[in-house]
């Protein structure tokens, strides 16, 4: 699993799409199976997670599973925006009563965990949630290189009709701006300490 991040994000790296007005762009394709997900009970609440990845923190809403996604960026890149390109989805056969997102439980006495009710604004619309397949979550540097983490949401729910949309892949597009073009050695030279950088990051 890490070789196969290690050899995205460099991948990703080597294949920033640079225009002469200083812009470029990433493309990246998820892919999820339904075969990932899996399905449990919490009293009268469906629980649904995804092999792999981590829970939705929105505490009262749909316990929802998100994917993480890592991309190094050059130092002279800002984000401009991150959308959902290309998208295709298939309804999960039966009712669901999502599980409301809870905080985390402490063992050490010290905290008496409080149910979250479900948030009635949410539970009793059919509003697609979450509203948002792709966000970003973190942005920083690591080594002097800059990062960026995504949230993939390859599950949306209508909580009031308890529908679930399962997306088996998402095509996502973070486009790029820079305040001043990158010369083609800096552009090597960060691609060859990628390798290095990526496997900190992924140990942490």
């Amino acid at each position: 699993m890490i070789r196969c991040l290690l050899f995205l994000l460099v991948l990703f790296v080597a294949l920033f799409l640079f225009s002469s007005m200083g812009e470029a762009q990433i493309v990246y394709q998820a892919y999820f199976s339904e075969t990932d997900l899996v399905f449990d009970r919490k009293g009268e609440f469906d629980l649904v997670t995804l092999k792999g990845g981590i829970r939705s923190q929105d505490y009262g809403c749909p316990h929802l599973p998100i994917k993480l996604i890592h991309f190094i960026l050059p130092n002279e890149s800002k984000v401009t925006d991150v959308t959902v390109i290309n998208k295709q989805h298939t309804p999960l056969e039966g009712e669901y009563l999502l599980f409301p997102s809870q905080p985390d439980e402490k063992t050490d006495g010290s905290y008496t965990k409080e149910w979250v009710k479900p948030d009635p604004q949410v539970y009793n619309s059919d509003s697609l949630y979450p509203p948002r397949l792709v966000e970003i979550v973190e942005e920083g540097y690591l080594a002097g290189n800059h990062l960026i983490t995504l949230a993939l949401y390859p599950l949306q729910c209508k909580p009031k009709s308890q529908r679930l949309i399962f997306y088996t892949q998402l095509d996502i597009r973070v486009e790029l701006n820079y305040s001043e073009k990158m010369s083609l050695s800096s552009q090597i030279q960060r691609r060859q300490n990628s390798l290095l950088v990526v496997h900190l990051y992924l140990q942490q």
